[in-house]
């Protein structure tokens, strides 16, 4: 060990005899105990919503949809009902 000694702190833990040095660790060590408790603890995150499964034949009748409504020009159903069908 780098010249000090273990011992029995305050509160029967043990601390590092190392003079100045040893102060000052204890007096942090203190410090950290005493805001320690203090610190919320985290929340869990939400759990993840289910994602709700829509079939191909949902997305063409959709697109088909917006087609018919003018839209999607006919070339824009065509790209995404290619997409769609990979």
């Amino acid at each position: 060990m780098m010249g000090g000694s273990l011992g029995k702190g305050r509160g029967g833990s043990q601390v590092v005899s190392w003079g100045e040095k040893g102060r000052v660790i204890q007096k942090y060590a203190d410090k950290v105990a005493e805001l320690l408790p203090q610190i919320p603890e985290p929340k869990p995150a939400p759990a993840a919503k289910p994602r709700a499964t829509v079939s191909t034949a949902d997305e063409l009748a959709k697109l088909a949809q917006l087609r018919a409504s003018g839209v999607l020009t006919p070339a824009e159903f065509e790209a995404q009902k290619a997409k769609l069908l990979g």
